[in-house]
């Protein structure tokens, strides 16, 4: 088990303790516990246990009885006290254990159903702590939630992808990839395959790769795999003369196949892509544009070596360290960094504002910077450049005043705080953080997390223009949980003239390889090289940042 896995048992019972009204200073001692697990730099074992300052022998004794595989018997008698109903109710935003005590004990609620039924009957508008916007909000919640019911992220499916390529012989030879992931759509149902192999075979070598407890399901030509909290994996066997046209058909919007139907003689039989592009005389058309406007996608196939890819990226731009959440240090960041074939790194540590996050206060600003120096000299022709990611303040101002900001090389504005602000004022708040002439990126834009919280509403297109007209790029936050801004923009920031730029948001070494999802999601939107910040070179970089700063100047 991780520390993140170990950190989030933790946090379950900081929340069921405060659920059941239970010391407060009880559940705040298991939420720091589980913020220290999470924030370490090296697996939790049972001989580190006693080394973590802080936490007591209570909570040592649970962390023996997770890392031993054994039940956690403080969860257990938590949960047999707790409906089943009202654990699920935890999972809706804006709803804290007090909140969320207050509606089961005094409304007598036990599931979300039952919830959202009092919400329509203003039930909650006169209870302690709620009132009609809070309620307004708690309906929003549950009703996003119900839209995410059968959903997963795109990460789930294409980890597993990964590790059948690496542990099955001749995987890819055998079993193309197909559906929405080969589409790298930002949520999936299920992760799909197609092949002309046995699916009888297939299931024999399949069943080391996987826990015992996975369900293998077979009938006639197709495999269903079945395991808990993973994406169903299915597996049609079709014939080979049916091969391309059945991928090609399965991995395009269904909308999108139709008109290509309508407007060109497709083949019934095909036993390769290849072959049906060949007979229709048609470029490839990758998986990741069929979608859309048909007449788009065949232009941007013609020009696909012009669009991002995870070879592109030359940068690492948006990182975290140790001085604000992360858990690397700054040189263990840029030799990573600098092992991957990366040129640069941005690190954008957090504002004072993010307190919660470990924000910096000025002095530590100086003496990172000082630290910024001497490793440029260390690892050159290696670069890291200062950054910060300043927090987009209520009233639209960023985290510092022009003479802190003045001092980075480029500031990525960030909202963190007050999501809850109606579209107007929302749109307001951002518009006047793109004003300021220190910004250089606006980052995750919209600040949804997907499946779990919609971003907040926005005027888009003012957003965009705004942008344009401070010259402002516009982050693809690459965390396989955010992906904001969403591939839907891309084409419309491209055509307005606005850079976007591909951002890990990295906040470990690990963290460096999310990339690789914000190019699959950039792909789809058809982002090209030329327009992505991460793609430039070195040069390239600091000749865009030169021109930044002659943008300050003009403005100052």
């Amino acid at each position: 088990m991780n520390n993140k896995e170990i950190a989030s048992i933790l946090n379950q019972i900081a929340k069921l303790l405060e659920l059941h009204g239970k010391n407060s200073f009880r559940a705040r001692a298991y939420s720091q516990a589980a913020y220290k697990i999470e924030k370490l730099p090296e697996a939790l074992d049972l001989n580190k246990i006693k080394n973590i300052p802080g936490i007591g022998n209570s909570i040592q004794e649970i962390l023996e009885e997770i890392l031993k595989g054994q039940k956690v018997t403080l969860l257990e008698e938590l949960l047999d006290k707790t409906p089943k109903g009202v654990i699920d109710m935890m999972r809706i935003k804006g709803l804290g254990p007090k909140k969320l005590r207050t509606i089961w004990k005094d409304l007598k609620v036990e599931s979300i159903g039952e919830l959202y039924y009092a919400c329509e009957e203003n039930r909650l508008i006169h209870l302690k702590g709620f009132g009609k916007k809070s309620q307004d909000n708690v309906m929003k919640s549950i009703q996003f939630l119900k839209q995410q019911e059968g959903l997963f992220l795109f990460m789930d499916a294409w980890e597993i992808h990964k590790r059948l390529l690496e542990q099955i012989p001749n995987f890819s030879a055998n079993w193309f990839l197909s559906g929405s992931v080969a589409q790298q759509e930002n949520t999936i149902e299920k992760l799909e395959y197609i092949g002309n192999k046995d699916i009888d075979d297939l299931k024999k070598e399949l069943q080391s790769c996987f826990e015992q407890s996975t369900n293998f399901h077979v009938k006639e030509k197709q495999l269903l795999i079945e395991s808990e909290n993973l994406p169903p994996i299915v597996f049609n066997q079709v014939e080979t003369k049916e091969l391309g046209v059945s991928l090609i058909k399965n991995s395009s919007e269904p909308q999108w196949y139709d008109n290509l139907n309508k407007i060109y003689s497709l083949p019934e039989e095909a036993e390769d892509e290849q072959s049906f592009w060949k007979s229709i005389n048609l470029v490839a058309i990758p998986a990741y544009l069929r979608h859309g406007n048909l007449k788009d996608s065949i232009e941007s196939s013609k020009n696909k070596d012009q669009i991002v890819s995870l070879d592109s990226i030359k940068g690492v731009i948006h990182s975290h360290s140790t001085y604000s959440d992360g858990l690397n240090s700054i040189k263990e960041m840029a030799i990573h960094a600098k092992s991957l074939g990366y040129s640069y790194l941005v690190v954008s540590d957090h504002s004072k504002s993010a307190f919660y996050a470990n924000g910096l206060e000025e002095n530590r600003i100086l003496k990172q910077h000082a630290e910024i120096d001497e490793l440029n000299k260390e690892l050159a022709p290696f670069k890291i450049f200062k950054s910060i990611e300043s927090d987009i303040l209520m009233d639209g101002n960023l985290d510092y005043d022009s003479e802190v900001l003045s001092s980075f090389d480029l500031v990525i504005a960030s909202v963190h705080s007050n999501l809850q602000m109606d579209k107007e004022k929302a749109t307001e708040r951002i518009l006047k953080a793109i004003a300021n002439p220190y910004t250089t990126i606006l980052g995750h834009p919209t600040g949804r997390l997907l499946l779990s919280r919609p971003g907040y509403e926005l005027d888009m297109n003012a957003i965009i223009a705004q942008c344009k007209k401070h010259k402002v790029a516009i982050e693809i936050n690459a965390h396989p949980r955010r992906l904001d801004i969403d591939w839907e923009w891309i084409k419309t920031i491209q055509n307005a003239g606005v850079s976007l730029s591909i951002n890990p948001d990295a906040h470990s070494l690990q963290g460096i390889s999310l990339i690789e999802y914000g190019v699959k999601a950039a792909q789809r939107g058809g982002l090209l090289k030329k327009n992505n910040l991460s793609s430039f070179s070195l040069e390239e970089f600091e000749g865009y940042l030169q021109e930044n700063k002659q943008k300050i100047s003009r403005n100052q």
